[in-house]
């Protein structure tokens, strides 16, 4: 069996039990020498031969590309999925390779460059036999690697390791496109296989201006590796490239120990030869399921951090936050996707169906405490996610169960449910579309009389009346025998049709035009929102956009203007929808309601 790899820290023993899943060092002197004593540095051998007059004969790997997953790197760092999850990178601390992998899911475009620099394979060959505790279950997997895990340290790697992360934040992707080539050609120029070509014809200094960029270096061995220029300025492109194509030779000079080899159990002829040896958990399989969950918990940082934005400009009134429609579309595939879930999973022991609650599925407000309330299911659904690692880690045919689903939600998912932002007018911007708008409806109502004056003189001049309704003109409609006859229907944001006090040029004005494909008439407001019934009558009336209204709903948006013989501007008004009903007004709900078989009459007069 080929060995594994583990980041080296300084409590490392040869012969150490280590759980290569969680990267956690378990009992000491789990392998012993043949003669069962501990093995200690000086049983370790050079498995590197030196070249000709003592010179190291060095083994370097270079890697330079562009990474888009948080699991790339911690792949090329040899770190566990499962320990960037549970401790985000404290408990490697001791590594000084180490770097955070959620700059990753922070920018928009990320480079990285390694060196793995190998002087020599340090192995202890005389260590191989297995030292089992006596009484320790032969068939409780979980006891067995709970206390030897399912490898031990072999041996070690010395040599150093280079490590660079070049990130950059863009205003958006057509400025990430342009980058991407800006940044392909310096990196190019400093001597890495990358290949571009630059749109937009930014230059290197535009490059630093249109965008945000950080460089995170760590390395270990090869000592200060860092010029005088670095030291003072920080990290260039080409200081970095400096660095990274002379490290190797500093190595050769100053080397350290990188990481840890690991050897299976299974692979120790005197573990095999054991009557009552156990057996430790077999995680062969539960690498690509644990990048899964690292890739979502780093999608779950990612979003807390945006929540946490998004309440500060949200607090310093800099923003607004509403519902979006995609939220409202994700929160009813979330539900059936739950339906969908509860089929698979066991039933509880009363026979019932898990509920799944810990699933949210409901739009956030665009408020404070919506925020707020979303925080608090971010964190919960991370807890999640370090819970199931700890179920992979007790069992690993988890990783392998198809039918364990609704562990905790998509992050794709749960960002589609926070509230939209954009940002809020200052006062000079309300100010002047305040103007602007009230210019429009002047130059509207100049237009109108100019036009009405030119229908009365062609009606005149034909011998005919202009009709009470018509679709030229605006109408003030108010109710009949009202106790208060200076109100009229408006619209009150936010809230309903109501009767108004006073008459607003900008709300108070209706348009009553023919029903499309349908017999009657539609009352359209100053906004373009058309009166609509219910498709259940007993709700009242609700209003429809223009651009919202379907083929289906066009009998809801029709009615029928009965006249009164007494007066010619006074009507009943039935919904073509709901033939039995009669738009009303409900006194004590202050709003429009529909009224069976009704007697309400409104008086409509042109304006």
């Amino acid at each position: 069996m080929s060995g594994q790899l583990a980041p080296y820290n300084d409590s490392m023993r040869i012969g150490s039990g280590f759980n290569s899943y969680t990267q956690q060092l378990r009992i000491n002197d789990a392998v012993v020498k043949e003669n069962k004593t501990s093995a200690t540095d000086d049983d370790l051998r050079p498995k590197l031969t030196r070249g000709d007059e003592g010179t190291v004969s060095q083994q370097v790997t270079f890697t330079s590309k562009f990474v888009d997953h948080a699991s790339e790197i911690t792949e090329a760092l040899n770190i566990s999925g499962a320990l960037e999850i549970k401790w985000n990178g404290l408990n490697v601390q001791g590594s000084a390779s180490y770097l955070d992998s959620s700059k990753v899911k922070e920018s928009d475009l990320n480079y990285f460059v390694q060196v793995k620099v190998v002087n020599q394979q340090l192995i202890a060959d005389n260590t191989t036999k297995f030292n089992a505790i006596p009484n320790v279950p032969v068939t409780d997997t979980k006891r067995f690697t709970d206390i030897y895990g399912d490898s031990y340290v072999s041996g070690f790697l010395e040599g150093g390791e280079f490590n660079a992360l070049l990130s950059v934040k863009a205003d958006g992707k057509e400025s990430a496109r342009q980058i991407k080539g800006a940044l392909s050609l310096s990196l190019e120029k400093a001597g890495f296989g990358v290949s571009g070509s630059a749109s937009g014809e930014y230059t290197h200094d535009e490059l630093i201006k249109n965008s945000e960029t950080s460089i995170t270096v760590s390395w270990s061995g090869g000592g200060d590796i860092r010029d005088e220029e670095s030291k003072a300025k920080g990290w260039t492109i080409d200081s970095m490239a400096k660095a990274a194509f002379s490290f190797p030779d500093r190595v050769r000079r100053t080397p350290q120990r990188t990481y840890a080899i690991l050897t299976k159990y299974q692979a120790l002829r005197s573990y095999q030869l054991l009557s009552n040896k156990g057996s430790p958990l077999d995680y062969e399989n539960a690498g690509a399921y644990t990048n899964s969950l690292l890739e979502s918990y780093m999608d779950y940082k990612d979003i807390w951090k945006q929540i946490g934005k998004m309440s500060a400009e949200y607090g310093q009134q800099k923003s607004m936050l509403k519902i979006t429609s995609a939220a409202t579309d994700t929160s009813n595939e979330i539900k059936t996707m739950k339906e969908e879930f509860k089929e698979l999973l066991p039933k509880q022991k009363d026979g019932s169906k898990q509920e799944m609650t810990h699933i949210p599925e409901k739009p956030y407000d665009g408020t404070l405490v919506g925020l707020e309330k979303a925080r608090r299911d971010c964190r919960s659904q991370m807890i999640r996610i370090v819970k199931e690692v700890d179920a992979v880690a007790d069992d690993p045919k988890v990783a392998v169960d198809f039918n364990r689903v609704g562990q905790y939600l998509s992050p794709l998912l749960f960002r589609q449910l926070l509230p939209g932002t954009e940002p809020r007018p200052t006062e000079k911007e309300i100010k002047e579309e305040r103007e602007n708008h009230d210019r429009i409806v002047q130059r509207m109502a100049e237009l109108e009389k100019t036009v009405e004056s030119i229908r009365k003189k062609r009606a005149e001049a034909a011998g005919k009346p202009e009709p009470e309704i018509n679709d030229r003109v605006w109408h003030r409609i108010r109710l009949l025998n009202d106790d208060d006859p200076n109100r009229s229907l408006d619209w009150v944001d936010f809230m309903s049709w109501t009767l108004k006090m006073g008459y607003d040029k900008t709300k108070g004005r209706w348009q009553i035009a023919p029903a499309p494909e349908n017999p009657g008439y539609q009352i359209i407001d100053f906004n373009r929102k058309r009166i609509a019934a219910f498709e259940n009558p007993e709700e009242g009336v609700r209003h429809y956009h223009m651009e919202n209204i379907t083929t289906y709903k066009y009998s809801l948006i029709s009615w029928r203007f009965i006249q009164a013989p007494s007066d010619r501007n006074i009507y009943t008004i039935r919904s073509v929808a709901h033939p039995d009903f009669v738009l009303g007004f409900k006194q004590g709900q202050d709003k429009l309601s529909l009224v069976r078989n009704g007697d309400v009459k409104w008086v409509i007069e042109k304006i």
